[in-house]
């Protein structure tokens, strides 16, 4: 039982210190991004309103805020995979 929740603790601390490097490597990320990229997502993330809302606030269609979304998204995961993987070979 001792054993068990030693290496529960271990794992759990090897999770942690993962997701904090995705976290870093997340902010770098959204750094990189162009300004108007990281506008929409605070709009819609940090603002926390829908979709329909940003498009409403920004004069455009709603399907053009998502597919954005997507991109910025897409392209965010890509960089974070990018990040850890170079940092994991270190």
């Amino acid at each position: 039982s001792s054993d068990v929740v030693k290496k529960l603790d271990q794992d759990l601390g090897s999770m942690d210190g993962t997701l904090q490097r995705q976290r870093e490597c997340l902010s770098a990320c959204l750094a990189k991004l162009p300004e108007k990229s990281r506008m929409l997502l605070y709009h819609r993330y940090r603002d926390n309103v829908s979709v329909q809302q940003v498009a409403e606030k920004l004069g455009c269609s709603a399907s053009s805020v998502g597919r954005a979304l997507q991109r910025i998204r897409h392209a965010l995961l890509v960089c974070v995979t990018s990040l850890t993987a170079v940092e994991e070979r270190r």
